[in-house]
């Protein structure tokens, strides 16, 4: 309400002069007129914004000011129920709002501050606009939704707790963990539920450690993957095989292709569990074994791969079975020999008989001693040092010389010039060389040359020392090149020898780095031993 001015700003006539008469019609046509008390101490009279220095206001000029504030269209305006709708309406959205994504105290404090700034907002547009929206619709669904939003989530946390704990309960778990049931609770209903739920924690803390326990214990090189082949966890093991290819952000391809195994994927594209073996870069066999992991609900959510070391394993699978083979067979035959020899009716005195079981014998003892040796050089620790691979050549044809004289064979060994040092076990090389040279005299004919060479030079980025060793020999057939470097895998037609010579050549190679191949010729066969080469003897191991 405008009150416009102190107190007489309104024009005021007696009330007798008009009764009696003395206020023209005219004057008071089409006017607005209000009657009522103005003397003092009759009349009721009001302090007003407008009236100075404490002056009072008669109640009938107050209601003459508010009609005349009426009359001109001043005053507060109220807003639309349309309007007065959306703003009640708009605090309750934000803050319902806030209730999906802030948190608890965060949305206590977000109603607070929508409430004050409702009231601020209404009484400002009331004061500097004259516009009245009233404030108590929004503040009252402001109010009532935050207890009622509390108390619905409240209801919703307990009724899932209070079920997955019951479920937590019933499941019967083979794990050495500690149980939930039973609880003996006490207080009211959420304390209750608060120590339900401690225990359910506790429960997967120790499944949790009970977990990563087992997994750090496991003998052999496990680690646990995502699906697309992430790396989850891994133990220390898996560390020890392949170091710093295991660094953090990991993944399945990169562990196998350290191993030189591109197809890595075979093993996990499959539900069910699969295992095979591969050969790593330094010669180790490795059994990979994987199994996939599954939630409760049936999604596969990762694997677990374990690489185990089965090299010893192999190893002595392969003694065995060139064991059995070795006294079911290949010693088996020359004994029966000699007994067949024994019971026949041939003279004893006869210098056939005589070399034929001498002959017999020597295959025994030939057989016997490379078994030893093959299996010495598959197993054993080497025991390794620099020397010049020259001089065990020179070595091993000495060696051989008396052989070689007998049959007529001479063998040509390369200058002493120059060093060609290699780092190694020294009677296991020396043996490599004379299982080599005692090949080409075997195969070789009598009176030809057996000739050798000595060599040093590149391999890739790799220095080595290459030995050649030729023949003049008939050569190998495309049979005996098939069973060429195995076991018992004769080199020729009439079985001549134990078969083991050269397959201790190739397992004496690759464990010092080298590798051994057959090379034809025009005439007679070439053996070419290739190893890696030492450039400093103070580089060896002590």
């Amino acid at each position: 309400m405008a009150y416009g001015g102190p107190p007489g700003r309104f024009r005021t006539l007696p009330s007798i002069d008009v009764l009696n008469g003395e206020i023209p019609a005219a004057f008071l046509k089409d006017k607005l007129v209000l009657v009522g008390a103005m003397a003092p101490g009759l009349g009721d009279r009001y302090a007003t914004p407008a009236a100075p220095h404490g002056e009072l206001t008669s109640g009938v000029e107050i209601q003459a000011a508010l009609l005349q504030t009426l009359l001109d269209g001043g005053g507060p305006r109220t807003l639309s129920a349309t309007g007065v709708l959306i703003l009640s309406l708009l605090p309750l959205c934000l803050l319902l709002g806030g209730f999906l994504v802030l948190r608890p105290f965060t949305n206590m404090v977000l109603g607070v501050i929508l409430i004050l700034s409702t009231l601020t907002i209404s009484l400002i547009a009331f004061l500097a606009l004259g516009l009245w929206f009233p404030p108590a619709a929004a503040g009252a669904g402001l109010a009532l939704a935050y207890p009622f939003w509390s108390w619905r989530r409240l209801a919703v946390a307990f009724s899932y707790m209070q079920n997955e704990v019951e479920a937590l309960q019933q499941e019967s778990s083979p794990l050495p963990i500690s149980a939930l049931a039973p609880l003996r609770l006490q207080g009211d209903v959420v304390a209750k539920q608060v120590n339900a739920l401690r225990a359910a924690v506790k429960q997967l803390r120790d499944l949790d450690r009970f977990m990563s326990d087992a997994l750090r214990s496991l003998p052999d090189a496990t680690v646990v993957a995502a699906p697309n082949g992430r790396i989850l966890l891994a133990n220390d093991r898996v560390r020890d095989l392949f170091g710093p290819d295991l660094n953090d952000g990991a993944r399945l391809a990169d562990l196998f292709q350290a191993l030189g195994e591109p197809a890595w994927r075979r093993f996990l594209d499959q539900d069910a569990e699969a295992q095979d073996d591969i050969r790593g870069p330094a010669g180790q066999v490795l059994r990979i074994a994987t199994a996939p992991l599954f939630e409760a609900d049936g999604r596969l959510v990762g694997h677990i791969v374990r690489f185990a070391d089965v090299t010893r394993i192999r190893a002595a699978k392969r003694q065995r079975e060139h064991a059995l083979q070795l006294l079911s067979h290949d010693m088996r035959a020359p004994q029966v020999s000699i007994l067949a020899l024994l019971d026949g009716t041939q003279s004893r005195r006869d210098p056939a008989f005589e070399r034929r079981i001498r002959d017999y014998a020597r295959l025994t003892l030939d057989l016997a001693e490379g078994y030893v040796q093959l299996a010495r050089a598959e197993s054993q620790p080497y025991r390794t040092t620099v020397l010049d691979i020259g001089e065990l050549l020179m070595d091993a044809a000495d060696t051989l010389w008396p052989q070689a004289t007998g049959r007529g064979v001479t063998i040509q060994t390369p200058d002493a010039a120059g060093e060609h040092l290699v780092e190694g076990d020294p009677a296991l090389l020396r043996r490599m060389l004379m299982n080599l040279l005692d090949n080409a005299l075997k195969y070789g004919p009598a009176g030809g040359t057996v000739t050798c060479s000595l060599t040093s030079g590149m391999e890739g980025e790799a220095a080595v020392c290459v030995v050649t060793i030729s023949d003049q020999g008939p050569g190998l057939s495309d049979e005996a090149r098939r069973l060429l470097f195995q076991p018992f895998g004769h080199g020729d037609a009439d079985h001549r020898g134990a078969g083991l010579g050269l397959a201790f050549v190739r397992t004496v190679a690759e464990r010092h780095g080298g590798h051994v191949r057959y090379s034809p010729g025009d005439v007679g066969a070439t053996f070419i031993l290739t190893l890696p080469r030492t450039t400093d003897a103070d580089e060896a191991p002590e």
